[in-house]
Formats: C-alpha cells, sequence, structure tokens
C-alpha cells in the first residue's frame, strides 16, 4: 500500500507540473532560438482577409529577408519578398507587377538577419492567450505602419499563425499548417526578375 501511495503521488505531482507549464507562456529566448535555428521554412496556409474572403496556398521562408507566397486557385497569384522590396503578381491582370517596400510593412521583423526577442524594441506584448503564446510586434521607429502577431504553440515550438495588421487597421490572417524545414529552397525562388522574365516567356 506504501508503494502504491508513492506512486499515485509521483504521478499527481507530474500531472500537476504539467499542468503548470502548459500554463506559462514560451519564452522570448526560447522563441528567438527557434526563430533563428529554422531559417529556411515552409506550410500550408489558409488566409482569411479583412473583408472575410478565404484564400490557400503555400509559403516559404528564407531568412534574412526573403519570402514567396504561392496562392492556389482560383487566384494563383504570386507574392515575392527579396532585396527589401514586396513583389505581387496578380494572375487576374496583365500589367507589371506591382511593388513595394519591405521597410514599410511588418513583414521585416520577421525576416531580419538576426533575431532576439529578448533584447528587441520591436515588441509591444507577450503574452498567453490559451494553448498559444502571443507576441505583438512593431517598428517603434515607424509604429503607424502596421503590426505583426506571431502565434506559437509548444511541445516542440511551432508558428502557428500570424496576424498583420496594416497602417489602415485592416487584418490579414494567416494559419499555417505543417510548418517544417526546407532545405531545398533556393535564392531563385525570391528573385523577382527571374520570375517576370519567364512569365514573359510562356
Amino acid at each position: 500500500m506504501v508503494i502504491i501511495k508513492i506512486i499515485f503521488s509521483i504521478i499527481s505531482f507530474l500531472c500537476l507540473t504539467g499542468n503548470s507549464m502548459a500554463l506559462e507562456k514560451i519564452s522570448l529566448n526560447r522563441l528567438s532560438q527557434y526563430l533563428m535555428l529554422n531559417n529556411k521554412l515552409s506550410a500550408e496556409f489558409t488566409q482569411t482577409n479583412d473583408d472575410k474572403t478565404i484564400s490557400t496556398g503555400k509559403v516559404f521562408i528564407l531568412r534574412p529577408g526573403r519570402m514567396r507566397i504561392e496562392y492556389e486557385t482560383p487566384d494563383n497569384s504570386l507574392i515575392i519578398v527579396g532585396g527589401s522590396r514586396i513583389t505581387i503578381f496578380d494572375s487576374r491582370s496583365n500589367t507589371y507587377p506591382r511593388e513595394y517596400s519591405l521597410n514599410k510593412t511588418p513583414l521585416k521583423l520577421l525576416l531580419k538577419k538576426e533575431v532576439n526577442l529578448v533584447e528587441s524594441k520591436s515588441i509591444i506584448s507577450h503574452t498567453k492567450n490559451g494553448e498559444f503564446t502571443e507576441v505583438i510586434l512593431h517598428d517603434p521607429k515607424s509604429p503607424t505602419l502596421g503590426q505583426l502577431m506571431l502565434k506559437f504553440l509548444d511541445g516542440p515550438i511551432s508558428l502557428k499563425q500570424w496576424v498583420i495588421t496594416n497602417a489602415t487597421g485592416e487584418l490579414t490572417i494567416l494559419d499555417f499548417k505543417n510548418f517544417h524545414n526546407s532545405h531545398d529552397l533556393t535564392n531563385e525562388m525570391f528573385n523577382a526578375s527571374m520570375e517576370l522574365d519567364r512569365r514573359k516567356n510562356q
């Protein structure tokens, strides 16, 4: 009976410890390590736009500074981030792609070469919301440009969602599925000029 009581005591302790850890947010140090170690990532996503329309596709991230978002049918649009520019290829238009400065969007915070959230001055909040650890960032030098919220799950750490709030307050939500390391990413995937030439030659 004594042995059984000891076993139950150990089990109870482990359960209480597990619940306690589950209630804790992931530390900024661990999140920084996760982002720094995972600099070649890809995932499937579902995007909810501010007008409640839904899009799906794949995202590829090659830090520092590069990202590719491929939208599935019927949209078939493409966004390439590279060289501090965001280039948008609209499949429904025959005009040249639109270009924007990466530095004018909160996405630049995710694509930086060095990610040190512990010492970052970009963090607005670092909280636990249900099962998610949420980190909200903005550029302290240009706070009116918008915000980026990153949502993580623990055990192991994985990026599950980001929410972009632009300068006008519009929200774009991307829910990620199967975020994983992709060692086969190439620089050509993030070259907007090469993509434009390819499309011209089709």
